[in-house]
């Protein structure tokens, strides 16, 4: 039995899959609403769009990710509940919001927009990249991996001394997605410098 999954665009965490035998790709039933908002006034995030869906009753599984960017967010919706939540949908956190449909084939290669620094870490250990990441105690850190908290491209990862390479991605429960974007070698004192991107 063949298998599709897909989420609304490129990188998507949370997917619809497709059983088949699958002979070409399926009409997914999902559509794309563009959420925009006064930047100058607020800057809502995840948890407030999750907190405005969740206040119209919609289930977290009828919603796909969130990409929030500069003035602006995506939000990848089952087709049961799009209409809805397009005619509901009018504020997030402190932001009033004004909602409108995205194309979806624009949508599929979407990429989540990412404000980009810089961490420096002693190893590429899992529980070293997330203390550096989110600031938590490397002890914390390593509970958190542990209990489940962190997911690496997507797969939990139960290991605090997992070895991690570039262009991957961590979902860290808590503080949301963190990207190894690039090595960029080490400082005078031999730790090691990492470009990191999260998402807005």
């Amino acid at each position: 039995t063949d298998c599709i999954l897909f989420g609304g665009w490129a990188d998507a965490e949370r997917q619809i899959a497709c059983f088949g035998p699958v002979w070409e790709e399926p009409e997914w039933p999902l559509r794309w609403l563009e959420c925009r908002w006064n930047a100058k006034f607020a800057s809502p995030g995840h948890r407030d769009f999750l907190g405005a869906l969740m206040g119209l009753g919609i289930k977290r599984e009828a919603v796909g990710d969130i990409l929030a960017e500069e003035g602006k967010a995506y939000l990848a919706l089952h087709a049961s509940v799009a209409d809805y939540v397009a005619s509901g949908l009018t504020s997030a956190g402190k932001a009033a919001l004004s909602c409108s449909w995205a194309d979806g084939e624009t949508m599929r290669e979407r990429r989540a927009a990412l404000k980009e620094d810089e961490i420096t870490v002693t190893s590429m250990r899992l529980d070293a990249v997330v203390a550096a990441g989110t600031g938590l105690s490397r002890a914390a850190s390593e509970r958190l991996i542990e209990q489940g908290g962190v997911k690496v491209d997507h797969v939990p990862e139960l290991r605090p001394d997992k070895k991690i390479s570039e262009k991957c991605l961590l979902s860290i429960t808590g503080s949301g997605r963190l990207y190894i974007l690039e090595n960029c070698g080490t400082t005078r004192r031999g730790r090691l410098r990492l470009r990191i991107g999260r998402p807005y």
